[in-house]
């Protein structure tokens, strides 16, 4: 198998998050209805694989969203620093604390990711990248970004949950049911998208930077590499 043929190729050398994006390279997709229609279906969940595989990985450093979200909201923590922070929690919480919030990022993930990765080929054709021509780097970062905004929706409501769960100080693991139910209790459905603003400016800044950026630059990476093993 050539090098540009593997979706996982990209692992090897830069990790899940480049692969995930290079699931994403191929530029000029098939335009028939019978194409389009299961890409829309089907790639969001399995472009994201890679990505969503490493999300199941439940290891606690570096999880550094748990501690940015203890230091953010806490000028306690924020004078502790990372390691001041991990001795008073493990300490006062337990080493189990360290996991808070997992499953919401793992649901963040199968969602938010999913389709930020899945529906950029989709927005690609959207924004009439139909040819080398027509493919320029400011209508990648377009696609780029509208699927980045598109996975905020969907995603923002595990990433409230997980925010709140890394931010409970109580003992033991937050429940997400729970969380969840509380949430709709005392803050109603708004309150599933509290932040939903930034969250979309930061997606689309990241997912739009990270699609034109990395495709770019796999295409040309897998083309070296390509002429190489042919050669």
């Amino acid at each position: 198998m050539a090098a540009n043929e593997s979706p996982f190729f990209g692992s090897y050398l830069f990790g899940s998050d480049f692969s995930a994006a290079a699931f994403c390279y191929h530029p000029f997709p098939v335009l028939s209805a019978n194409a389009i229609v299961p890409n829309l279906t089907r790639k969001p969940f399995l472009k994201s694989s890679p990505q969503n595989l490493q999300s199941l990985l439940p290891i606690p450093i570096p999880r550094n969203a748990f501690f940015q979200t203890r230091i953010q909201i806490s000028s306690e923590y924020g004078a502790l620093g990372m390691v001041g922070s991990t001795k008073k929690i493990i300490g006062g919480e337990g080493v189990t604390a360290l996991w808070k919030g997992v499953n919401a990022a793992w649901l963040r993930e199968a969602s938010y990711t999913s389709l930020r990765l899945g529906l950029y080929e989709p927005c690609k054709v959207a924004f009439g990248c139909t040819t080398p021509e027509t493919t320029t780097f400011v209508k990648k970062f377009a696609a780029g970004s509208a699927a980045g905004a598109l996975g905020s929706l969907a995603g923002n409501p595990f990433d409230v949950l997980k925010t709140k769960m890394m931010a409970s100080e109580a003992a033991g693991t937050p429940s997400i049911v729970g969380t969840a139910k509380e949430l709709l209790s005392k803050q109603g459905l708004a309150g599933f998208y509290r932040g939903i603003d930034s969250n979309i400016m930061r997606a689309m800044v990241l997912n739009g930077t990270k699609m034109a950026c990395y495709v770019s630059f796999l295409l040309d990476l897998l083309k070296e590499l390509n002429f190489f093993i042919s050669g």
